[in-house]
């Protein structure tokens, strides 16, 4: 398996990004993949956005708390610079399409299984959640209408998600 595929299996099924996930403040992310990035915040909800890697609080008590994290997968057709350094270091370069069916073969040798889930709002993209976890992969079924250079059967992106 490729380095940035063992990246995505490690996420999917581990439910974290560099053993950052649930609850976690916005704090602790930025000594793991650095400050550029974008924050977004509006009445309790902020999104610290990293190219790749997506990390959405919601605060309470006062304070930020980690809710979800997705990767945005299908960015990395688009643009050059969206994998944060960090990632680049442990994982190497990341390929602009991840096929899904490496990704599957991959989840699968870690001891995982995938559960097509339906969402008839999600057209062109079929949604997989992977056993014994909240993450769920988006795929685009049909080349999206935008023009751009994705492809059929690519990982559009993945989200783990927990309950609060």
């Amino acid at each position: 398996m490729s380095d940035d595929l063992d990246f995505y299996v490690r996420t999917a099924t581990r439910g974290t990004v560099c053993g950052l996930g649930a609850g976690s403040l916005p704090t602790e992310w930025e000594p793991v993949l650095g400050g550029d990035y974008v924050d977004d915040a509006r009445k309790g909800r902020m999104r610290r956005d990293y190219g790749l890697v997506e990390v959405s609080f919601l605060r309470r008590e006062g304070e930020w708390r980690c809710a979800t994290v997705s990767l945005q997968v299908h960015r990395l057709a688009w643009a050059e610079d969206v994998v944060p350094r960090r990632l680049r270091e442990e994982y190497g370069e990341f390929r602009t399409h991840v096929p899904f069916a490496s990704l599957a073969a991959g989840i699968a040798e870690a001891g995982f299984g995938l559960e097509e889930v339906g969402d008839s709002s999600m057209h062109g993209f079929t949604a997989f959640r992977i056993s014994e976890t909240s993450s769920v992969l988006h795929v685009a079924r049909t080349p999206p209408g935008d023009g751009g250079p994705h492809h059929a059967d690519d990982v559009w992106s993945l989200a783990l998600s927990w309950s609060q």
